[in-house]
């Protein structure tokens, strides 16, 4: 389980590059296994975000909202997505955002998701055109 400790050094790695002088594009994509990481991700994106003025939301699969989700992220303003595989391929594969304007992907227990053949041809689709990619794993 992945605790505000686990999720706060990744989390000010992100936030400090997030640009929001010139842009308000969506800017970075966290990728989780479950969506119980997705959410408490995102809450620590936000509270300290919000000091800094940065936008963050949480795509999961199963809400029910994707199209209003998908519309709300299309009008820009947010700058760090959290979710899950399959929603993020989503994101992706219905061009709500471009993949070529992420600066950063990363991905939290990377050891776990990478071990699936399926997984890692996926994270490939999601993260190719980011410039830096960061990979967490909390098990040593």
């Amino acid at each position: 389980t992945l605790s505000l400790h686990d999720a706060l050094p990744i989390s000010v790695i992100l936030l400090q590059r997030v640009n929001t002088y010139y842009n308000s594009r969506c800017q970075a994509m966290v990728l989780v296994p479950t969506w119980e990481l997705a959410v408490q991700v995102h809450g620590v994106i936000c509270a300290i975000g919000k000091y800094m003025d940065i936008k963050a939301e949480v795509c999961i699969g199963g809400t029910g909202a994707s199209r209003r989700q998908d519309a709300k992220l299309m009008q820009g303003g947010t700058h760090i997505i959290v979710g899950t595989l399959g929603r993020l391929n989503n994101i992706i594969d219905n061009k709500v955002i471009n993949p070529l304007a992420l600066n950063m992907f990363v991905m939290d227990e990377a050891d776990k998701m990478l071990l699936d053949g399926s997984v890692r041809r996926d994270v490939r689709n999601v993260s190719k055109n980011t410039r830096h990619l960061l990979m967490q794993s909390i098990r040593m």
